[in-house]
């Protein structure tokens, strides 16, 4: 089976149970056009095959589009604006959140999301827990995720647009050290074939799938325990 990574999935728990928490946002103070995050759509195979190949892939597909749509989850009611920069600020619970977006002179957009308050656990004082920058037309974007209190990530996520428009997205895990402990590669090609490519670190490779347009496809993953691979196929 797949292994799935933890911190992942914690990264878009507690982003969805923020983003549901009650907003106060605060005015508006310009009739400009804040910065939008757009971002590409990501996708498995297009199959109602229940193939673990197949279906691994449109999980973790799934998983990479939530992470790439939540931050927009912040960018609720009328931001206020300095300069070129724009914010859009919530509270909850002893706690205020401010997600920025910031307008650069090359047209790109630097994003972060910063807590200030307090809770049972933890202390905030302008902690970022997530930062990172996007073209202006979402076709180029990376993000990081900050262990609590701390500048140390635990999640980099990243995904690039080529010029037939093929998308590539990427997920690394780390840990404390900074060390890569697992990394996922998506390709998304233009007629819907791509592949999933799973690794140990970051060469590593442990679990594949490659399908074709009409959602067919072939997928291998190895038995650590044993060191052999496992292939197989769906239509």
């Amino acid at each position: 089976m797949i292994r799935r990574s933890t911190k992942t999935i914690g990264f878009l728990m507690i982003g969805l149970i923020i983003a549901g928490c009650s907003k106060s946002s605060s005015p508006t103070s310009s009739s400009s056009t804040p910065p939008q995050l757009n971002h590409p759509t990501f996708t498995g195979p297009v199959t109602a095959s229940d193939s673990l190949g197949a279906t691994t892939a449109q999980g973790i597909a799934l998983e990479i589009g939530l992470e790439s749509s939540l931050a927009t989850s912040f960018m609720t009611g009328h931001p206020t604006q300095n300069g070129n920069t724009w914010s859009w600020t919530s509270s909850s619970n002893g706690v205020t959140e401010t997600w920025t977006g910031t307008v650069e002179s090359d047209g790109s957009y630097q994003w972060a999301l910063t807590f200030n308050g307090k809770t049972d656990t933890a202390n905030y004082s302008n902690w970022v827990w997530i930062k990172g920058t996007t073209s202006k037309s979402g076709s180029t974007g990376s993000f990081s995720v900050n262990n609590t209190n701390t500048t140390n990530p635990y999640l980099e996520f990243s995904w690039t647009t080529a010029s037939d428009s093929t998308v590539t997205a990427t997920v690394q895990n780390l840990d404390s050290t900074g060390t890569v402990q697992s990394t996922i590669n998506l390709i998304n090609n233009p007629d819907k074939s791509g592949e999933l490519d799973e690794y140990e670190g970051t060469s590593v490779l442990v679990f594949k799938a490659t399908w074709q347009s009409n959602g067919s496809g072939n997928w291998q993953q190895l038995d650590p325990s044993t060191g052999t691979w496992y292939y197989s196929s769906w239509s």
